[in-house]
């Protein structure tokens, strides 16, 4: 649901009338109002990318644009961005260093392009700026979107937020101990969510299930937990939680970031959340074969409905 991109840091260095344009249509694609953002550009080194977007920044000599350039980097920043380590020990220089690093970056775990300042030699990855803000290119990823209940294009719409989440939450209410039930799409995401690069903390994952009339809770919950024994090794948890069937009208997936508070505690801050229909694709899925409607909310919308169901679940303990 989420896509994610280099953008290298000669994309804020132009003509005047090129930049002009460039952060208007930037702007547009990657904060689009009314819709949650649905491409995230990755800070590539963090430090290492802030610092040379800002010194092309620094470089632009009209000061409305300069401005204006600072204003989205900022926002981009604030709002879209994630962070990926380099893998090299010196930073990049130039344009193509950038590329260099991105492409290797893309190898250990996918990014969907790398984008440039200008026409160069394109390729599936790297390609310009100019296709990546064209209508034809964005509407390569709609939301909502359908998604074919087959493991690859689940795994192709929740690689991003896996990767870039320190906790999930996950609402499969058709969870019942079994291995050809929602189970399949649980173990995709705990796969995908344990598969980190170097220096990112483990992911820490909570699972809610619809509570069984026949099944007690700890039966239900040992069951889970003994399927799920081979794919817990690089997490930092997986906790389980019940809720009455009520509770659920479709399948979620919660994800986002740990904020820091006093006293070495913490608390979650949502980034993203995605709801599904349908996502079971064992055995079961022959009686349903059609594509699922995928929807991605924004922060706000993630918030409330996270709100939401904490209360419920305080209220049915």
């Amino acid at each position: 649901m989420l896509a994610e991109f280099i953008i290298t840091p000669d994309i804020f260095s132009a003509s005047d009338d090129t930049l002009r344009g460039r952060l208007s249509e930037l702007r547009e694609v990657l904060l689009p109002r009314g819709s949650p953002p649905k491409f995230l550009i990755c800070q590539l080194g963090s430090d290492n990318w802030q610092t040379a977007v800002g010194a092309k920044i620094a470089a632009i000599r009209n000061s409305e644009l300069r401005s204006n350039a600072q204003s989205l980097f900022e926002r981009i920043v604030a709002e879209v961005s994630v962070v990926r380590p380099l893998s090299i020990d010196e930073a990049p220089m130039s344009e193509s260093d950038w590329i260099s690093v991105g492409e290797r970056s893309s190898r250990q775990i996918a990014l969907d392009g790398i984008v440039v300042s200008e026409s160069r030699s394109v390729t599936e990855l790297v390609f310009p700026v100019e296709k990546f803000v064209s209508d034809e290119y964005c509407d390569r990823f709609p939301n909502p979107r359908f998604v074919a209940r087959t493991e690859e294009s689940q795994i192709t719409s929740l690689r991003t937020i896996c990767l870039h989440s320190d906790w999930m939450i996950l609402r499969l209410p058709q969870i019942r101990g079994g291995v050809d039930d929602e189970i399949v799409t649980l173990k995709q995401v705990l796969k995908l969510a344990s598969t980190r690069l170097p220096g990112q903390t483990k992911c820490s994952v909570e699972l809610h299930v619809c509570r069984q009339e026949k099944i007690p809770d700890d039966r239900l919950r040992s069951s889970i937990e003994d399927e799920l024994s081979g794919f817990l090794n690089n997490l930092s948890e997986v906790n389980v939680k019940f809720f009455p069937e009520k509770a659920f009208t479709d399948r979620q997936v919660f994800a986002g970031e740990w904020a820091p508070m006093p006293n070495d505690h913490r608390s979650r801050r949502v980034r993203w959340l995605v709801t599904m229909t349908h996502v079971a694709i064992g055995k079961r899925r022959e009686s349903s074969s059609e594509p699922c409607t995928w929807s991605l909310f924004d922060r706000k919308s993630a918030h409330a409905r996270l709100k939401q169901i904490e209360e419920s679940f305080l209220a049915n303990k």
